[in-house]
């Protein structure tokens, strides 16, 4: 699970370091710019075909459902999951 992992606290942490606040955006480009979503859409398929798999399949409304369906497994109130 994403939430146990050593290297989210030790991202945050870096965040939190360099001056980001609880509102910041939680991820940002090297610039320090939001990520949108054209640019997240292309890094995760860019990470898929270096694993050597097709990225075809793999889209934003994929990715939407996807965290919803999670988001639900661990019970985050209905109100606050948003497709």
């Amino acid at each position: 699970m994403v939430a146990q992992s050593n290297l989210c606290w030790i991202y945050l942490h870096l965040r939190q370091k360099g001056g980001a606040g609880k509102s910041d955006p939680l991820f940002i480009n090297s610039k320090g710019m939001t990520l949108n979503r054209t640019y997240f859409i292309q890094i995760i398929k860019e990470i898929i075909e270096s694993l050597g798999l097709l990225s075809d399949g793999y889209n934003g409304p994929s990715f939407r459902i996807g965290a919803a369906t999670t988001a639900a497994k661990v019970n985050v109130p209905d109100h606050l999951i948003k497709l």
